[in-house]
Parts: structure tokens; sequence; C-alpha cells
């Protein structure tokens, strides 16, 4: 049998703690791109009782990993808007033409005999949280201080937030000579507290799922994953997008379809 090509709108991705009976809409992640990833390490086994000049190869242990993209929405499912955010620095508004958040965490290989199957296990523990800050460099207003940490709340949408302490680390102020000079600036959080309702957790291993196409059996990937990193970002005229990366603890389950 061929088989069917399969159309990415009958795909669909769960993250969280799986119920009991199974998963759910409350743990689907609605997402614009989905991949899924998986390297084994190669392994140079020549001897020799090669019988030719071929390099013998074997390979060790998997490592897998997923990259998903999509439009960050809110409660009731509508894209969240560049327009609706803020960001306030030491007290003082700055009017944001572009924003962005990203969370990165320091990763480290856990697997060992308790590991399932031929894949890696990965934990975490700190993370580090960065922002770019980009808006029009005016006259009557002086530039933020630098190397300084300033109270700081970036607010996406009410009731979706960062906030803790910010400081900027780097400063670019560039124009041209038909424009106008537009002034970014970089930093870190220190103490962050991140509120985004509904939005996968990150650095703590969950249930996950790839449903690829659903049936009496779907086919699909599922198992043990951690988000490792997240990347938000909008304009003025834009949604706000987000990106983050999973990685898959040992050895994920694949089903093959079969038709209901």
């Amino acid at each position: 049998m061929a088989g069917k090509r399969i159309a990415y709108k009958v795909s669909a991705l769960y993250f969280g703690d799986k119920p009991v009976g199974g998963w759910t809409a409350a743990e689907k992640v609605r997402a614009s791109g989905m991949t899924f990833e998986e390297n084994y390490n190669e392994l140079d086994t020549t001897d020799n009782g090669q019988t030719d000049d071929s390099v013998e190869i074997t390979m060790g242990i998997a490592s897998r990993q997923s990259k998903i993209d999509g439009t960050l929405r809110d409660a009731g499912g509508l894209p969240i808007m560049g327009k609706s955010s803020s960001f306030v620095l030491d007290g003082k508004a700055i009017a944001a033409t572009g924003l962005s958040f990203e969370e990165t965490y320091d990763e480290e290989e856990v697997s060992d005999e308790d590991t399932v199957g031929d894949g890696t296990e990965t934990d975490v523990t700190y993370a580090k949280r960065t922002s770019k800050i980009s808006a029009w460099f005016k006259d009557t207003v002086a530039r933020p201080v630098a190397a300084v940490a300033k109270a700081a709340t970036l607010t996406i949408k009410t009731g979706f937030t960062i906030a803790g302490q910010f400081i900027v680390g780097a400063t670019s102020i560039a124009g041209q000579s038909k424009g106008f000079f537009k002034i970014d600036l970089t930093g870190n959080w220190n103490n962050c507290v991140k509120t985004i309702p509904g939005f996968p957790v990150t650095g703590c291993v969950k249930d996950c799922k790839i449903l690829y196409k659903d049936g009496a059996q779907d086919k699909a990937v599922e198992g043990k994953a951690i988000i490792t990193q997240v990347s938000l970002s909008a304009d003025r005229k834009s949604e706000w997008k987000f990106s983050f990366t999973l990685k898959w603890n040992g050895t994920p389950v694949e089903t093959e379809y079969a038709e209901v």
C-alpha cells in the first residue's frame, strides 16, 4: 500500500500532564509549524576484520528534539497583536516599535541506565532571559541607563506579562540618510516572573504527543519531553509569534496509522 500524504491541517500537538482518560483540548497547543528530528551519534568501529575499504559505523544513542512555531493567542483563541503591548523601564514607558523575549535554559544530558530505550535524557538548571526593545530615537527622551538593573514590565496584553529587574547590556543607535534614527536596547532579566496563560510550561519534563493523523490507531509520536528554549516577538504591525524547542527524553513511542 503506497499510503497517502498527510496534510498538516489534520495534525495536533499536546503538551502537559496527560489526563488519565487521554488527551483533551486543554493540553492542545495550536502551532503553525512542527518538526521532529532524530540524530544518532556515530561510532567508528573499523578494525582489521573489514573485508573492503569501507569504514564501519555503528550507531550509539539518539538525541531527539522538536521545534514548534505559532501565534500567541489569548484565552478566547484570538491572536495577540503587538499594538496591544508596552514596555515600562524604571517607571518610564518606552514607545516601542518592536519587542522580543527569549528564555534559554542551561541543559545537561543526564542519560543513565534508567533512561528508556536508546534515547538521551535532558534536564535543565538555570535560565537566561533576555529582551530586545526597538524604538524611535527622540530628541527630548534620554536613553535608558545601561549596566544598572531597574524594575521593568513587558506587557504583551493585559494578564500576559514579563516582570522583574531588567539590565540593559547593549545599545545600538542607527540612522540612514532618508530615514530617522532608531534605538535598540538589549538586556537581561533578573528575578523574572513570566505570566503567559495557556502557554506550555518550560523547564519541566511533561507528557508530549505529536499527532500526525488520528485514526483507530494514530500516526503519532508520544513520550516525555522538556521545553528548553522559548522565543516571543512582535512589532506594532504584527501579531505575537512564538517558537520553542523541546527535547524528547528516552525513546518516544511511534505508532502507525490505521483507519477507523
